[in-house]
């Protein structure tokens, strides 16, 4: 998702790769777990690992067995490109999960299933060229399902829509309803409930109930929408819901309304992992767990937008920098990317992986280890 808020000022300690004789053991930082690609080479798995050049060490960068795919800079894995035969545009967006990476451009999705270590990716168009699907590069909501993405309307006067595609067998036959043109979208794990957030000054949103044949007519449900996510039986957003304040938002589908819950008010980012919420604002990384009601603060790192978390680790991103911290200690987190005059625009974790996609005028896919 696309994350716009202030940017925060950290000091030399927050986030430093930290390369101790602890991490040299062959453990993760955050997690305490090993962690090696399951794809990496038999031959990297013998390597020896000398304390003294975790900071340039390929096989061993930053901790004993953590491996990069291509190069390691002081201790971070430089990453591997993953578009490079796509001619992104700058509004380009994307998603994954463990399964597959869609992007979208202006005229189509295309979909690569997850490379082995060291591989880029071999894209598909899963839109089959209809150029009267897509005009614009849309967001995208992904579901162990469904796809869902956004048409904006044409200039020759075709309405905008809301598409889906079932993930199984041929993607031949689309389900297209009438529905605003997209921000953000977001999808419950059963593709049932899609929460979007169009693209007019106002940031309306809309939920949109689905089965497997079609998607009803978008009902409005608030205002101000800045991001939404969804997983399992859960779907979020950071908006208001009806005339009340901005918050954070949860299975505003749901028959007894949303849950509703008080967030710092530049908050610029959530995601849905597991049995958990985590927002990020300038001020910082929070929680919601499931059977929680207030947000409970992880940490004072802030971040930009973009926000992505795994069964162990939450991963966050400000401005140029990515962060990984643990899901239940976020207030030292460790830096994994540091590209100075780069961007992040958009953030998710796949496998072994976690994918950004990054720009410096011009937009380029990127993953690397975990």
């Amino acid at each position: 998702m696309l994350g716009l808020g202030a940017c925060s000022a950290f000091g030399g300690e927050d986030g430093e790769p930290e390369i101790s004789a602890a991490d040299a053991g062959g453990s993760d930082v955050a997690t305490g777990e090993t962690s090696s690609p399951v794809d990496a080479s038999v031959e990297a798995e013998a390597s020896p690992c000398d304390l003294a050049l975790l900071k340039t060490d390929k096989l061993n960068c930053g901790a004993c067995g953590h491996r990069c795919e291509t190069s390691c800079n002081d201790g971070m894995c430089e990453p591997l490109p993953m578009g490079a035969s796509l001619n992104l545009p700058l509004d380009a967006h994307f998603v994954v999960d463990d399964r597959a990476i869609f992007v979208s451009d202006k005229f189509n999705v295309y979909q690569c299933d997850n490379p082995s270590f060291g591989e880029s990716c071999n894209w598909n168009n899963v839109t089959n060229n209809d150029t009267s699907s897509l005009v614009a590069p849309s967001p995208m909501a992904l579901s162990p399902k469904r796809l869902f993405w956004s048409a904006a309307g044409s200039a020759l006067g075709s309405p905008s829509s809301l598409w889906s595609r079932p993930r199984e067998g041929v993607m031949i036959a689309g389900t297209q309803s009438d529905a605003p043109a997209a921000f953000a979208l977001g999808t419950n794990g059963g593709a049932t409930t899609v929460v979007l957030i169009d693209s007019t000054n106002a940031r309306t949103v809309y939920t949109i109930t689905c089965d497997d044949k079609t998607c009803g007519y978008p009902a409005s449900i608030g205002q101000s929408g800045r991001a939404v996510a969804g997983s399992g039986s859960r779907v979020c957003y950071l908006g208001t819901f009806g005339q009340g304040a901005f918050g954070l938002m949860c299975n505003p589908g749901s028959s007894a309304g949303p849950l509703i819950v008080k967030v710092d008010q530049d908050s610029v980012g959530l995601t849905v992992g597991g049995d958990a919420v985590f927002v990020v604002s300038p001020e910082g990384v929070s929680t919601l767990p499931q059977s929680a009601a207030t947000l409970q603060q992880l940490g004072k790192v802030g971040g930009t937008g973009p926000i992505a978390a795994d069964a162990n680790n939450i991963y966050f991103a400000s401005l140029y920098t990515i962060y990984r911290c643990s899901r239940t200690d976020c207030s030292a987190p460790t830096k994994i990317s540091d590209r100075f005059g780069k961007t992040v625009m958009e953030l998710g974790v796949g496998g072994d992986y976690v994918y950004f996609l990054e720009s410096d005028g011009t937009p380029s896919l990127l993953r690397i280890p975990k």
